[in-house]
């Protein structure tokens, strides 16, 4: 009976996913008025650990363009970059720092405190010294950031096919095609096939095995994780493993791993 209820618990999770995390909801119609006065990446700085209504986010037409900005690594590069433009003009020991990187290639270092201490050669040289940073840190990035881990959270849970065609481009480009790329998990919340391939495999070996060789924490994690109707048939095919975690300490009896997953 009480395996029954904690079913019926996760199908109520999948299904009323907003409620079940209890933070404010973010709207629609609040997220569009937020990109239409502020930058795409302002916006999901602002709301990234709100919880949005993706329902009727993802059937607003008109929002939809602004969201996908947040998969753009372009886009995500540009909003870094003026960041970085803006740390170093507000940092006189980074200005200091840049100056004597170009002192130093042209073999000048004793002119240094001359510089700093002129006005007019300092406003010269601190001007170089900032366009020097930035062209370094364009050089060095191409042109490109990963967008944040969130950003690609969320698009899972908005499944615009767009999302999962950019998701699914960067897994076959990172060559970790494993539970252990860093796009896995939300790859597996969006349906991807493959994925789920591999996760059922690994469920499946928990099961024949009893789960002797399996970490049941990172898979339960993946499954608290992940919050929907597949996380739930998963769930209910490893209520049949029936082990005990080894005590940790003298006063942890140890727990069922089948009872280990009802009461979270």
């Amino acid at each position: 009976m009480k395996k029954v209820l904690i079913i019926f618990w996760y199908l109520i999770l999948a299904n009323n996913i907003n409620n079940v995390h209890g933070q404010e909801i973010i709207s629609s119609d609040s997220l569009l008025k937020l990109f239409q006065v502020m930058k795409p990446f302002e916006v999901f700085e602002k709301v990234q650990f709100t919880w949005f209504d993706f329902r009727t986010c993802y059937n607003d037409t008109s929002l939809k363009p602004y969201l996908m900005k947040w998969m753009d690594r372009h886009e995500y590069f540009e909003f870094v970059l003026d960041k970085e433009k803006r740390t170093i003009a507000n940092r006189p020991d980074l200005i200091k720092d840049e100056i004597l990187y170009m002192l130093n290639k042209q073999g000048r270092r004793k002119a240094l405190d001359t510089i700093l201490t002129t006005p007019a050669l300092y406003s010269q040289y601190r001007d170089s010294a900032i366009s020097v940073y930035v062209n370094r840190y364009i050089e060095n990035y191409k042109g490109e950031h990963k967008v944040p881990d969130r950003a690609i959270i969320i698009h899972s849970y908005l499944a615009y096919p767009e999302s999962y065609t950019i998701i699914k481009q960067w897994w076959k480009e990172s060559g970790l095609k494993n539970e252990n790329n860093e796009y896995f998990l939300p790859f597996l919340r969006i349906g991807d096939p493959d994925a789920r391939r591999i996760f059922d495999e690994k469920i499946r070996q928990c099961v024949k095995d009893n789960g002797e060789s399996s970490n049941m924490v990172k898979i339960n994690s993946a499954l608290n994780g992940l919050s929907n109707s597949y996380s739930v048939i998963k769930l209910i095919e490893l209520l049949s493993v029936d082990i005990h975690y080894e005590k940790f300490s003298e006063g942890d009896s140890g727990m069922p791993v089948n009872s280990f997953f009802e009461v979270l």
